[in-house]
């Protein structure tokens, strides 16, 4: 039960960083490359907090679940493969 508040933070966190595209900020998160702070100056603080907090694109949110599923089927599959040959 002492999870369900870290679940919930880190629901609420993708769910922002899926809506970048939304709010048309996920040109943003590309300004972090940036790492001279005069260039950083150009940009609104808000601008720099959603670079700061949403380091990659919008987009690897959509594919970082497809690759941990995919990942996670494969080693499913790999060991109930082995466990069926061993036996």
């Amino acid at each position: 039960m002492k999870l369900l508040p870290l679940f919930v933070l880190v629901f609420a966190y993708y769910v922002a960083w899926l809506a970048l595209p939304i709010f048309d900020s996920s040109t943003l998160t590309k300004q972090n490359n940036v790492n001279h702070a005069d260039e950083l100056e150009q940009f609104s603080f808000i601008t720099r907090v959603i670079a700061l907090l949403f380091p990659l694109p919008s987009i690897y949110a959509v594919y970082i679940p497809i690759i941990i599923i995919f990942g996670g089927l494969f080693l499913v599959g790999t060991f109930v493969g082995v466990v069926l040959l061993s036996s």
